[in-house]
């Protein structure tokens, strides 16, 4: 009778495959605990920082996921929970707790995509607007690609903005490297 693992390959349940998903899983730890892909080679033995990123991306791909509707409803209610504590200090003045009120509203409503962003489409210049939802990882990560560009390739951007969008708030301001001070909030 014929294995029914021919390819040559270990079974899922063999102590070799059990034994990579073990590493594997160290490997996606020891990187949320914030340790690089150098340090986690040496700690677990892998030949080179390219065999720890494959490791990481295997267990990723191999965890569970939560469907995003309950993660969604999961940060809601944490959100409206802090809100509770957070809203009376709010109406009372506070002005440290306005500004959370407004931080949890905000979180409260990206994760339930309601935040936009409004862009012109084309040249004319009496265009309405077109609402754009920009998840904030975008932003982020946008803004830490313009923090590298030069004041050349951040001043073509800028131009090229011009050109398509036209004059006007939303540019690359070049005054601070093209960036603001802080990443967007989100």
């Amino acid at each position: 009778m014929a294995s029914t693992n021919q390819g040559g390959s270990p079974s899922p349940t063999s102590p070799r495959r059990i034994t990579a998903a073990e590493r594997q899983a160290q490997a996606l730890e020891l990187r949320k605990a914030g340790y690089t892909l150098v340090q986690i080679a040496e700690k677990l033995g892998y030949a080179s920082d390219a065999g720890v990123r494959k490791a990481i991306s295997t267990a990723l791909q191999k965890t569970v996921k939560q469907p995003a509707d309950e993660v969604r409803l999961l940060i809601q209610a944490r959100n409206d929970e802090m809100l509770k504590v957070v809203y009376p200090r709010a109406q009372a003045g506070e002005l440290e707790a306005m500004d959370r009120v407004i931080k949890i509203n905000r979180e409260t409503a990206a994760i339930n995509g309601l935040i936009s962003t409004k862009v012109k489409v084309g040249q004319d210049p009496e265009a309405e607007p077109v609402g754009v939802n920009v998840n904030a990882r975008v932003e982020v990560t946008l803004y830490q690609v313009l923090k590298r560009l030069t004041p050349e390739q951040r001043k073509m951007i800028d131009d090229f903005r011009e050109r398509v969008v036209g004059p006007g708030d939303g540019g690359i301001d070049t005054a601070t490297n093209g960036v603001g001070e802080h990443p967007p909030e989100g």
